[in-house]
Order: C-alpha cells, then structure tokens, then sequence
C-alpha cells in the first residue's frame, strides 16, 4: 500500500470500495501495481548515499518478466536463494552438446580473425602478392583442429564449469611451492603425463591433417615427430602453468566479506589473469619456434635468406594468434574456478531468449534498492 498509493500520491479511493471487502483481488490488485510504482516512484541516481534508488532506468513490463521468471526457475529448482554462479547449473547450460557446439563456434571464429590479421600482417611486410595463399593449407588444417579442440574442451568442462564456485586471485608467499608441485595424486609429473599425453594427441592429428593436405613426403614420421615434439612442450608448460594456476587461485567462499558483484569480479580476475599468463607463455614458446626454424618462416617471398633477428620477429609476430588460442584452451582447461565463464555462457543464453537482461548483475542489483528482490 505504501509503495502503490503513498509513494505514488495515487487516490486510495479503490482501496474503500468493493476491491477492499475481498482480500484475495486487493492482494492481487496491490501485487500488479507493486513493480510499475516502485520503478516510477524512485528515478535512476548515482548518488552513492541514495541507497533504495536504482542505478539505471528499467522497463516496468520488462523487469516484471524478468523477475517471473527468476521466480518460476527457483521454484523449478526448490529453493529461495538466487547465487550467481549456481545460474548455469539450473538453466542446464552443462549438456555436450551444448558445450561442443560453442567451444567449434568460438574456436573459429577467432581462428577466422586470427588468421585474416596475420595474413595482412604478412601482406605489409612482404607485399600483397600472394599474401592469402601463404600457408593456406596449414592455415585451414589448424582451423579445424583448433575447433575439434575447442569443441571437445568445451564438451568436457562445461557441466564441471556449471559446478565450480568462483574464486579470486591471491598470491601466497608461503606454501607456494608446495601448491606449485601440486598436492597428492595432483603434482607435477601427474599433470605433465595428461598434458602430454593431451598434446601428443593433438599434435598427432594436426601433423596427420597437415601431411595429408600439403602432400608431404613422409608425412606419417612428420606426424609422429610432430606429435612427439607437440606433446613433451605441451607436458612441460601445461604442467608448470597448472601449478601456477592453482598457486594463484583460492575460493571465494573463504572471504567473509564477499559479496554478490566482489566474488563476480574476483572470478573474473581468475580468468582473464590465467588467460593473460597462458597466452603470454604460449606465445613466447610458439614465436620462438617459428623464429628458429627456418622452413616455417616465409623467406622466399623476399628471394634470399633471412637473418636470425628478422627470422625471430617474424616468428614472434605470426605465432601470436594461435598462441592465443592455445592460451585460451589452456586457461579454459586448467584451475578449478570457471563460474565466470559459465555465467557469461547463461547470460548470454538467456539475454537471447529475452527472459533476463545481459547485464543480469546490475538488474539484480537495482531490484534489491528497489526492494523488489529481498
């Protein structure tokens, strides 16, 4: 009543006639007008003492599909409590399917991207003629192998990412070489056998797809060579950057204080920080392979040999694409904290079915000051 009526300056009078002797239609009649006035009764205000005024300007209809149908997903779920990063869990955003399907799409389209822009690259440095054809056949072999990737990473972790609580990066000064190492049954050698075995595969198949199309002679020991190279650089940074990985994460769950928008901003943090260490590494290791091998560098495009300095800035500045999806796949299969990842997944999702706003935190949070969201 307060909200409707005080709040609005609207005439009571409905209140004393009819709509007053049943109690079920004034319930039902005060319920219906409770969002629309709590919305138009307090405008937007980024006053910091203004603590019941929302921070952004909402659709009245909008926030009230909106908050029915968070209403009716906990009811579905039996339970009263809304946590950000239980939101891929209840919406069942960990199918397979789901998560190879996103992991191909995204692979290639930053593959797609990755490689357009290396091709100029080469384009500016050594001159347009020829420039797409350079490669092409390597180039639309990772392609797909880098999807393949993408998409069975994605298959396997999303369900565990739909899991996993957020977590926030501290660095500890003590103890940390012992979480380095890794703890019982999770040490260093365990993750360099997976990440080697892991890179092994991949390497197999990617030299196997390249073999086949460019027509090497030989291309099955090319595979195997490749396969075996692959794999003991893959064992060896996987292994080290798990570790570190886990040295630099801790739950969320242990910070007394933690709020709503603080554990999402730390999660966040996890990711892009691993993301950041991952890709930073793997490009170092891949430019420098490219730098100082010669027949990966394209020095017939300039007629003569290149020099050792040319050679390692080439390899530095065309390896840096793709060591940016092997440090995305990496920082998505290591760590224990994806709930970031997992929510922008569901956000995403649901913000194109328009049942919830993309930016879903902000609404949530504008619903409490508004009082719609106790």
């Amino acid at each position: 009543i307060r909200t409707v009526y005080v709040a609005t300056a609207a005439d009571p009078a409905p209140l004393a006639g009819p709509l007053g002797e049943d109690p079920a239609r004034l319930r039902a009649h005060l319920l219906d007008r409770l969002i629309p006035a709590a919305i138009h009764s307090r405008p937007p205000s980024r006053d910091p003492a203004e603590h019941f005024r929302p921070r952004r300007a909402w659709d009245p209809e909008q926030a009230r599909h909106h908050l029915a149908y968070l209403a009716r997903l906990l009811t579905a779920n039996g339970t009263r409590d809304l946590a950000w990063w239980q939101l891929a869990r209840n919406i069942g955003v960990g199918k397979p399917r789901t998560g190879f399907l996103l992991g191909f799409v995204t692979a290639v389209i930053a593959w797609l991207v990755i490689g357009f822009v290396g091709r100029l690259a080469y384009g500016l440095v050594f001159g347009f003629e020829g420039w797409f054809a350079y490669n092409l056949p390597r180039w639309l072999t990772s392609g797909f192998v880098f999807g393949l990737m993408f998409g069975l990473v994605f298959a396997f972790k999303i369900r565990k990412w739909s899991h996993e609580t957020p977590g926030f990066t501290r660095l500890r000064l003590f103890g940390g070489a012992r979480r380095l190492t890794g703890r019982r049954g999770n040490g260093f050698v365990a993750r360099f056998a997976r990440g080697g075995v892991i890179g092994l595969v991949l390497g197999v198949v990617y030299g196997l797809g390249y073999g086949l199309v460019v027509g090497l002679e030989g291309w099955l020991l090319v595979a195997l060579v490749f396969g075996l190279l692959t794999g003991l650089v893959f064992g060896l940074v996987s292994g080290f950057l798990s570790g570190l990985a886990e040295w630099l994460e801790a739950p969320a769950m242990a910070e007394a204080a933690s709020t709503p928008l603080s554990s999402l901003q730390g999660d966040r943090t996890v990711n892009l920080v691993r993301l950041i260490a991952l890709g930073l590494v793997f490009g170092l290791l891949i430019g420098l392979l490219f730098g100082l091998m010669p027949g990966l560098t394209p020095e017939h495009a300039l007629g003569h040999t290149l020099g050792d300095v040319p050679r390692l800035v080439f390899g530095l500045v065309t390896a840096f694409g793709n060591a940016l999806l092997f440090g995305l796949l990496s920082a998505l299969s290591v760590g224990e904290h994806h709930a970031w990842v997992a929510y922008l997944i569901a956000t995403h999702r649901l913000a194109y079915r328009r049942l919830l706003p993309r930016d879903l935190m902000a609404f949530l949070d504008d619903a409490h000051r508004l009082g719609l969201l106790r």
